[in-house]
């Protein structure tokens, strides 16, 4: 139990490392905030709240730039989980958007500043010019760990959800792709149904081991690899929004955050000294 108990103070609440992932999150959720709901909430909108529009506005975009990030991504998802519980029947409450809300209220308690941000950019020139040495890109990253298990969550209860004999049957898949391609009117295709049963399927197979990969470092590789494709099927063949770009942007918490460093450095390559 004592062993047990060291390896999660040691592997989440003390858990750091490079503040490069969630910065590429961070810029990701950003842009995935404008792309869910700046059309709806610009001034011309006759239904636009002034505040919230503000607020909106400057916090993504401060997300995206990288200026006082983790107090605009604090203020930000604060404000839409507010507005999915004031308004649960309106758009503000479907899960798309609580994902976004809330994954991006998770990231004001990571060092998302501290890489890929104008504050970034700052810090290094006064670094520079006092003689200093360069702000260390890490952090505390304990609050990844609780996006990453909102993954597994998120696939977990997708699972459960098409546990059922309407959606295993095939049928629920057949009404969605009639309502989405043919006016409402079954398809009439030799096969089709078994190819909507397969389809389903294969949906909450792959959704349960997504759910059960998540757990083991080994297994992370190839199962990103199916989430990749399941999400850009959801994109593609039905309208789901930015839930598909979130859920596999919210994926790069779940590696190690020193080989996503790595990564990120050999797709720059190397670095020119500063000028004298």
């Amino acid at each position: 139990m004592r062993a047990l108990i060291a390896r999660f103070v040691r592997e989440v609440i003390r858990f750091e490392g490079s503040s490069r992932p969630v910065a590429v999150l961070r810029i990701l959720l950003g842009a995935a905030q404008w792309s869910e709901h700046a059309d709806r909430l610009t001034p011309h909108r006759s239904d636009a709240l002034n505040p919230i529009t503000a607020l909106f506005f400057l916090g993504s975009t401060a997300m995206v730039v990288g200026v006082s990030s983790r107090e605009a991504a604090f203020f930000l998802g604060a404000m839409e989980m507010g507005l999915a519980l004031y308004y649960p029947e309106s758009l503000w409450g479907h899960h798309h958007t609580w994902l976004l809300a809330f994954t991006t209220f998770l990231l004001a308690f990571t060092p998302c500043d501290r890489s890929l941000s104008l504050d970034r950019w700052l810090s290094v020139r006064a670094a520079r010019r006092a003689g200093q040495a360069l702000p260390a890109e890490s952090g505390p990253l304990w609050a990844t760990r609780l996006i990453a298990l909102q993954l597994v969550v998120l696939y977990a209860l997708a699972t459960v959800d098409k546990w059922n004999l309407g959606f295993l049957s095939g049928e629920r898949l057949e009404m969605i792709f009639a309502e989405k391609y043919t006016g409402s009117v079954r398809v009439d295709l030799p096969g089709w149904i078994w190819l909507m049963r397969a389809a389903s399927w294969g949906t909450v197979v792959v959704e349960a081991g997504l759910a059960i990969a998540l757990w083991f470092p080994r297994l992370r590789g190839a199962a990103l690899l199916a989430a990749i494709s399941l999400h850009a099927s959801f994109y593609l063949l039905i309208p789901v929004g930015t839930f598909s770009v979130v859920s596999v942007a919210l994926w790069i918490v779940v590696f190690d955050p020193q080989i996503v460093h790595r990564v990120i450095d050999d797709l720059l390559g190397p670095v020119p000294p500063p000028r004298g």
